[in-house]
């Protein structure tokens, strides 16, 4: 059902990005040799790749892309193509889809095609304005992507559809914002292929919603939050009290994927407090999250009663 597929998608994507952070290799390269050749079967050319059509495939919606690989395949049958053959597809189905629309696909394409690496989009909010700026994750190396933007907030937690609400192609961009106070988290459903920052603030904003009404924000936008919380709190962003306080919602959690992607926060804190003072009172805050739900799922194989959320949690 969704719910798998989805997980496949998110879990390819994270081994593509993994492979990706530190590389100089762009998916389109030029190869000649067999050694070459045999060297472009792996994670760029497939994990990587798949995620990259997927977020272009949502940010200009399934119905338009659809059309266009139609156009794609019927055009190029029984002949060789290549990186232009899908633009001209592309373009040929949002041209008919969106008559007023300054798309230039190959631009867009052809920066996440011809650059290695993947961005990182910070968000912060100042004079009642969202404020987004990118630089390539981990590396930093000054590369500018064309980036489908969306998101959700307090005031309009759309999470379903994920189509590009407007597009990022310099390094800053604006958005008006209803209030400075609420909940903002970009790239709904995780269907672009890069990660996101937010100041403090911000967290604690989401945090908030999270404990108080968690289900209002997608699952897999939950769980990319303790992906994007890690990287926040290691790279010194945040306080790591952020992370603990991020933790407390997990009692009301009821995905076996998020809970698993907390795990990774869970037992990165038990190897930082083992053997000192208050490993005792962490042991005693992870029982309490899971109290609850083992109470209610208990220690029994039980395939009618969430068996993917006992086995994350046991």
């Amino acid at each position: 059902d969704k719910y798998f597929k989805d997980g496949l998608r998110t879990k390819a994507c994270v081994r593509g990005a993994a492979a990706d952070r530190t590389t100089s290799i762009a998916m389109t390269t030029y190869v000649e040799t067999e050694l070459e050749i045999r060297a472009k079967f792996d994670a760029i050319s497939y994990s990587k790749a798949g995620c990259f059509l997927g977020m272009i495939m949502n940010a200009i919606t399934e119905e338009t892309w659809f059309k266009a690989m139609h156009y794609y395949l019927r055009d190029n049958a029984l002949t060789t193509s290549g990186a232009d053959e899908v633009h001209a597809a592309i373009q040929q189905a949002l041209n008919e889809d969106l008559r007023n629309s300054t798309y230039d696909i190959a631009s867009i394409m052809k920066t996440w095609e011809n650059q290695a690496g993947f961005p990182i989009v910070s968000v912060e909010k100042s004079n009642g304005k969202i404020i987004l700026k990118q630089e390539r994750f981990f590396t930093k190396s000054g590369q500018i992507y064309s980036i489908p933007i969306n998101y959700a907030t307090a005031s309009s937690p759309n999470f379903t559809d994920t189509k590009a609400l407007l597009w990022m192609h310099e390094e800053t961009l604006e958005i008006a914002s209803s209030s400075q106070n609420e909940w903002v988290i970009i790239n709904i459903q995780q269907t672009g292929y890069y990660r996101a920052s937010y100041t403090a603030d911000i967290w604690n904003s989401i945090i908030e919603a999270l404990k108080n009404q968690h289900e209002n924000i997608h699952w897999i936008n939950r769980q990319q939050l303790f992906i994007d919380m890690e990287y926040a709190v290691t790279s010194e962003m945040i306080s790591p009290l952020f992370s603990l306080r991020h933790l407390t919602y997990l009692k009301n959690e009821k995905v076996a994927d998020v809970w698993t992607q907390g795990g990774v926060s869970i037992a990165d804190f038990h190897g930082k407090f083992q053997d000192t003072t208050v490993d005792e009172i962490f042991k005693k805050f992870v029982d309490s999250l899971y109290e609850e739900h083992l109470q209610v799922l208990g220690f029994e194989d039980d395939l009618e009663n969430e068996p993917l959320l006992r086995n994350s949690l046991i």
